[in-house]
Parts: structure tokens; sequence; C-alpha cells
């Protein structure tokens, strides 16, 4: 589903940002 592959997508972004905070 595209929805599902958004989700991932924004999942993934989420991630980067939260690791950029931490460093």
């Amino acid at each position: 589903h595209v929805l599902h592959f958004i989700f991932k997508i924004l999942n993934q972004i989420n991630l980067l940002i939260a690791i950029i905070i931490i460093k």
C-alpha cells in the first residue's frame, strides 16, 4: 500500500532527525 510506504519513509525521516538532535 502507498500509505504504508509513506509511513515507512516518515519513520526513517524521524529517525534521522532524532539522530541529528542527539548529536
